[in-house]
């Protein structure tokens, strides 16, 4: 990043975001929305869901419930 000591001395004014598209934007709504994901997000153009303790990439045409059960809980 060029301008690094610029974002540094704006001293948290300055928030750098990823461009997340409409149809992942709608996938995080759902991962949001579902029981057993405790939260959500967008990094380097995937999306992710936390499910305890456990972090797993969602796709936009994954079956959420069946990629939840899927994984082995603690």
């Amino acid at each position: 990043m060029r301008k690094r000591s610029v974002i540094k001395k704006a001293q948290g004014n300055v928030k750098l975001v990823d461009d997340v598209t409409e149809l992942n934007a709608k996938l995080i709504t759902r991962l949001i929305n579902h029981d057993q994901i405790d939260s959500a997000w967008y990094f380097n153009g995937r999306v992710f869901g936390q499910v305890n303790g456990k972090r797993i990439m969602f796709d936009l045409y994954d079956n959420v419930d069946e990629k939840v059960r899927s994984k082995p809980s603690h």
